[in-house]
């Protein structure tokens, strides 16, 4: 999927992304990974793409310059691309984000579909 997919949502407002923080959001299913640094804000799937454990579990994992390390095995992914450190085979999807006025806005991909229901 492409960045370009999908809507533009409020997540937070900018005093809610602490510079050099990490915070976890979810929407509609989705759980999002903001961070700020260099007074930017980042966002990206808040699901480690090695193990699939979620990066801001009671503040474990770290925010180091713009690397986030998850805090199951210390893997390693850029802030700004979602590209594994330690492993360049691990991505994980970066969200496209607006400031406007004091709200957060990441594009973010469709919702989940829910696979239990039969089509039709």
């Amino acid at each position: 999927m492409s960045m370009e997919e999908g809507q533009f949502v409020r997540l937070a407002s900018v005093s809610e992304v602490e510079e050099g923080k990490m915070v976890g959001y979810e929407y509609e299913g989705r759980k999002v990974l903001l961070a700020r640094r260099d007074g930017r804000i980042y966002a990206m799937r808040n699901i480690c793409a090695h193990r699939a454990v979620l990066l801001t579990l009671r503040n474990m994992s770290k925010l180091e310059e713009y690397s986030v390390r998850c805090w199951a095995h210390n893997y390693t992914f850029d802030l700004r691309t979602g590209q594994g450190i330690l492993d360049p085979d691990l991505k994980i999807p970066v969200y496209e984000v607006r400031v406007e006025g004091e709200d957060v806005l990441v594009r973010l991909p469709p919702p989940p579909r829910d696979k239990a229901k039969p089509p039709g």
